[in-house]
């Protein structure tokens, strides 16, 4: 089997189990927003950049370099692990092996939590005037029943981290044996 379709479809699958949680997660947070708004929420919290920051949150980035330590070209695998696309695709393609190996109700619980920040985030700073912002601030709080802070573009670090015993998305990886998986499928051994 060609190592980097299998890797490309555990990033398919990873997107729409992140997709999903998020969308059941923002219509019961936000019951009162039409579609439209939920659907610039959602855009603005599983994008690309919000994978990276959430792939960089966790380490996953550098669990794959450090998967990668003997490497003969390690300037080329200190790139990759840096650049968004890269961490981006990481991000879904653990989200997807977490799925395989939990199913979808204990990846999306770890998914909606490691991305709360996000979504905050992607709520506070729709663009359409018309928006209810009172709908969104008085929904603050992360899954783990902590309020989250104030987010702004210049600071997106996490507000608070979830931990189902020992999966979430900074283990998941090793908990799920998605770590071989990934980094034996990019290197074709």
């Amino acid at each position: 089997s060609d190592p980097v379709a299998s890797y490309e479809r555990l990033e398919f699958l990873g997107d729409a189990v992140l997709g999903a949680a998020v969308t059941a997660e923002l219509y019961s947070r936000f019951p009162d927003l039409p579609e439209g708004e939920l659907s610039r929420i959602k855009a603005g919290a599983v994008s690309r950049r919000p994978c990276a920051i959430v792939a960089r949150e966790a380490g996953l980035g550098d669990a794959m370099a450090a998967a990668f330590a003997d490497h003969p070209e390690q300037t080329l695998i200190h790139d990759l692990t840096h650049h968004e696309r890269v961490l981006a695709a990481l991000t879904e393609s653990t989200i997807g092996a977490g799925f395989l190996q939990f199913g979808y109700e204990q990846t999306a619980a770890i998914v909606v939590a490691s991305f709360a920040d996000r979504i905050v985030h992607a709520a506070d700073n729709r663009t359409d005037a018309k928006s209810d912002r009172s709908n969104v601030t008085a929904t603050r709080s992360a899954p783990c029943g902590r309020p989250c802070r104030e987010s702004s573009e210049a600071s997106l670090a996490p507000a608070c981290s979830v931990s189902l015993s020992s999966f979430s998305l900074p283990n998941l990886m090793f908990t799920a044996g998605a770590a071989v998986l990934v980094v034996s499928d990019m290197s074709g051994d």
